[in-house]
């Protein structure tokens, strides 16, 4: 029992101690002045998926206060204004796409999209009654892809002065299925953060 135990033990210490998310508030940041906020297309090396993380976002940001701009909205304006977002956005960009959306702070992602592919071998047993040493074990080699992130990183950045009011990052990858309880864990460390003085 004893031998059981003790690597049961190793394994859940080591994974208490894996990184977890790391939060930044700026000094200046108040909840009370950054109302109105905005979720622009996570940046990353897949176009879709930045728009369905920074879509997964929203209710997140909802949860913790913050009145969203609703992001087809959001996107019709940008257009009719002929504010593109792609690119590296400098200040005045960031200041121009904010008082274009009436906004007081624009929310920016970053992430890295890669496929994954994983190997799963089955073992099938095939028994014949009485004949025991003919009993054959057959295996099945299977692949199958997955998406994963590397990390996901959010800030919260002013309108007005472009500096990064809140940041934060999830260091560990996330598959497809995780993505949720990662802006979870971000939630819970910005609400953390919030109520810290």
């Amino acid at each position: 029992m004893k031998k059981i135990l003790i690597p049961v033990l190793a394994a859940a210490f080591i994974a208490g101690c894996a990184p977890g998310v790391k939060t930044m508030k700026n000094q200046s940041f108040s909840a009370e002045k950054y109302k109105r906020i905005a979720v622009i297309d996570f940046e990353g090396n897949n176009q879709e998926a930045g728009s369905t993380l920074a879509e997964m976002f929203v209710p997140h940001l909802m949860e913790m206060g913050f009145d969203v701009v609703e992001r087809a909205n959001m996107n019709k304006l940008l257009k009719e204004q002929k504010a593109g977002l792609s690119g590296a956005l400098d200040s005045a960009s960031i200041h121009q796409i904010g008082k274009i959306l009436g906004v007081d702070a624009l929310v920016f992602g970053n992430f890295h999209y890669t496929k994954k592919e994983a190997k799963h071998t089955t073992l099938l047993s095939k028994k014949r009654p009485l004949r025991f040493w003919q009993n054959r074990t057959t295996a099945f080699t299977t692949f199958t892809s997955e998406v994963v992130l590397d990390g996901i990183t959010v800030r919260l950045v002013d309108i007005e002065t472009g500096k990064v009011l809140i940041s934060s990052n999830y260091p560990k990858e996330v598959n497809g299925e995780e993505v949720d309880a990662c802006f979870e864990e971000i939630t819970k460390s910005i609400k953390e953060n919030l109520k810290a003085k």
